[in-house]
Parts: structure tokens; C-alpha cells; sequence
């Protein structure tokens, strides 16, 4: 009873470090809500008709240009009885439902159509990540053997500082949120086969898919397989695994990550067939890796960047472009 009240002390410090981080700034309406829409008054139409200018924050442009306007296409498409396939209102037209920064089939994006205010809606949507990711790591470090202090001092790191704050906006937040959920319940697979952890597995990894940033559930990826390779050795040096049970775990995750890719095949399959017409991938595709004759010093940077570019696509700058790379 003891430790179950320690644990709640800890979730409830973590829901109070989600409600600080998105509390509404001095000064501000009483009725604000998160939203980076101000960005607008830097913009022809809405220029116009400011007063006072604002202070310049370009890196907001995609939220309030892209993120806010795909939420309520969204909205009033589904409204409507209609699957939006296809956005009618960028430029000529565009794939919808295959971007996946749209999160046209992520469940939690549709508190957009709770309401009429899809704003207030975004507000609800951040916050339940935040407080996703925080109460995942919180259980997480508990799992592993951290007290509750450590524990609650994990999650309210991890909703609240460096990356997540920084994207709260954007979909790499609502991707990442996902991971210590998922290193849990991949965990829980690993000590011991059962259909319903490897169902756990495969729901999480698909909502992390579902989530909109397929390069951050990339990594997240790779980030689940080094944390149970890791798992298994720690087992097997001070447990004594046997090495039939560790490959049945594997296998296992295998098998849940697999079936996290199938649930979202409706997501990913689109998505794959628009990634075929990227003028970004074009470009990376066309230049060369390597010298024509590398010699051994170029062959091993040229190993380093690729290694790197894997990982994290934009490591040396944007690759769109010829001659922004300072490897």
C-alpha cells in the first residue's frame, strides 16, 4: 500500500508538470489557448491589419501554416462522411491521408472533431502527450529498479525538458511520447511470451507509427532493439537466462513490432507510395555516397555519413540542396 501511494505521489507530480509546462503565459486572455497561429502576423494577409508587430518567431510557421489548417480540413472532411484522401485546398491539390504529418488515422488527433474549437482541442492533444511520455518513463524507471523519487524525477524530465517541449507542436512530440511506453511493454515481452504483451507491443508501436513522424518512429525503433539487446545480456549475466528463452523473446518482439507495421499498414502503405515522388529523396538518391575511386580516408568519412544520415537524415544540414553537407 505503502509503494502504490509512493507511485501515485509520483504520477500526480508529473500531471502537475504537464499542466506548468502548458500553463497560459502572464498577460495573456484568460481564455488562450497553445497555439502558434500568432506567427500569422508576419503574413500578407494578416500583416496588413497588425498594429503592433510581433517579434519574428519563423520556426512556428509549420504549426500555424500547416498543423492547424490540416487539423480542420480534417475536421470538416470527416464532418462531411468524407475520407480525405486527397487536400483539394493546397495548391492544386495534394495527397492527404498519405502524409502521415496529417495523423489522418491517429486516434487522438480526432479531439479535433469533438468540438467546434479545434484549437482548444490541439491544447487537450499536447497536453495528454506530455503526460503520456511523462507517466511512461515514470513506470518505465520504476520497472528497472528506480526508486520513486528517481522515477518521478525521470518523467518530469522527460515531459518537460529539451526535445519534447521544443516540438510540442509538431508530430515528432506525439511520436516520441510513445517510446517509454513502448521500451515498458517491450520489456514485459521479453521476460516473459504472452499474446497479450505481444498485442501490447504491436498497439503501441502502431500508434507510435500513427502518430505523424515516421523518421522519429524510425529511431524509436532502433532505440527499442538496443534497449532489449541490452535487457537480455543484463538477464543472462545476472539471472542466468538461457539462451532459448532470450531468442523466444526476440522473436517475439519481432513479432509484435510486425504486427505494430500491420496495423498501421493503412498509414504506412500510402505514405511509402508518396515517398516515391519526394524531391528531397530525389535529390539525396542522385548524389553519390562515395568517390568514384574513394581512397581510405574518404571511404571511412564517407561510411561515417552514411551511418549518421541513417540515423538522423539532416546530421550535416539539409539535404535538399548541393553543398550543404560540411562532412
Amino acid at each position: 500500500m505503502k509503494n502504490r501511494a509512493a507511485v501515485g505521489l509520483g504520477l500526480a507530480l508529473v500531471v502537475v508538470g504537464a499542466l506548468a509546462l502548458l500553463r497560459t503565459p502572464p498577460g495573456a486572455p484568460a481564455d488562450a489557448v497553445l497555439s502558434a497561429n500568432g506567427v500569422l502576423d508576419l503574413h500578407s494577409p494578416w500583416s496588413e491589419t497588425v498594429v503592433t508587430p510581433r517579434e519574428p518567431r519563423w520556426t512556428l510557421n509549420d504549426p500555424a501554416m500547416q498543423m492547424a489548417p490540416w487539423r480542420l480540413f480534417l475536421r470538416d472532411e470527416i464532418r462531411a462522411g468524407r475520407l480525405p484522401l486527397w487536400n483539394h485546398l493546397n495548391g492544386l491539390g495534394a495527397p492527404f491521408l498519405a502524409n502521415p504529418q496529417t495523423r489522418c488515422l491517429y486516434p487522438p488527433q480526432w479531439l479535433c472533431l469533438l468540438g467546434a474549437d479545434a484549437h482548444a482541442a490541439q491544447q487537450l492533444f499536447v497536453f495528454l502527450h506530455v503526460l503520456l511520455g511523462g507517466i511512461g518513463l515514470l513506470l518505465l524507471a520504476r520497472r528497472l529498479g528506480c526508486g520513486i523519487a528517481g522515477a518521478t524525477l525521470a518523467g518530469l524530465s522527460f515531459a518537460t525538458l529539451g526535445f519534447n517541449p521544443l516540438w510540442l507542436l509538431w508530430p515528432q512530440h506525439a511520436t516520441l511520447a510513445w517510446l517509454p511506453l513502448l521500451l515498458l511493454v517491450a520489456d514485459r515481452l521479453l521476460e516473459r511470451f504472452a499474446p497479450g504483451r505481444l498485442a501490447a507491443v504491436a498497439v503501441v508501436f502502431a500508434a507510435m507509427l500513427l502518430a505523424g513522424h515516421p523518421e522519429t518512429a524510425f529511431k524509436a525503433g532502433v532505440a527499442v532493439w538496443l534497449f532489449s539487446f541490452g535487457r537480455l545480456l543484463e538477464r543472462r549475466r545476472h539471472e542466468g537466462l538461457e539462451s532459448d528463452r532470450a531468442w523466444r523473446g526476440v522473436w517475439g518482439l519481432a513479432a509484435g513490432l510486425l504486427a505494430g507495421l500491420g496495423l498501421a499498414a493503412p498509414q504506412v502503405l500510402p505514405f511509402l507510395d508518396y515517398l516515391a515522388a519526394s524531391e528531397a529523396l530525389a535529390t539525396r538518391s542522385a548524389e553519390p555516397a562515395f568517390p568514384a575511386q574513394p581512397d581510405l580516408m574518404s571511404f571511412v568519412r564517407g561510411v561515417a555519413a552514411w551511418g549518421m544520415q541513417l540515423l538522423s537524415p539532416d546530421a550535416f544540414g539539409d539535404g535538399a540542396g548541393p553543398g550543404r553537407w560540411w562532412f
